[in-house]
């Protein structure tokens, strides 16, 4: 049964990637083809990116905000997902 989660999880995790790839790509170019600088530090620091990345590109505030909250929403999933894969199999491990 834990084998049949931590698989289901695999593909949750796969499908997670593939869903925000797809969520993520057009935003990302938009700003790619403007050259709009999007690092992890504006993303992480999100007081950075309203000081020094939004002054310098209004029009594109939208974008930036966007991409750089579905990004951060991606992250934390995934992680919870490979710490609830962790935690199941070290279940799977000390249970024999």
């Amino acid at each position: 049964m834990i084998r049949n989660m931590i698989i289901g999880l695999f593909v949750t995790l796969v499908c997670l990637n593939l869903y925000f790839r797809y969520k993520l790509m057009p935003i990302f170019k938009v700003l790619h083809k403007n050259k709009v600088p999007m690092n992890a530090t504006y993303i992480f620091n999100t007081s950075r990116m309203e000081k020094e990345l939004i002054p310098h590109y209004p029009k594109f505030e939208k974008e930036i905000r966007l991409l750089a909250s579905r990004i951060r929403r991606s992250i934390v999933l995934a992680l919870s997902i490979v710490l609830t894969i962790t935690a199941l199999g070290i279940t799977l491990y000390l249970n024999g």
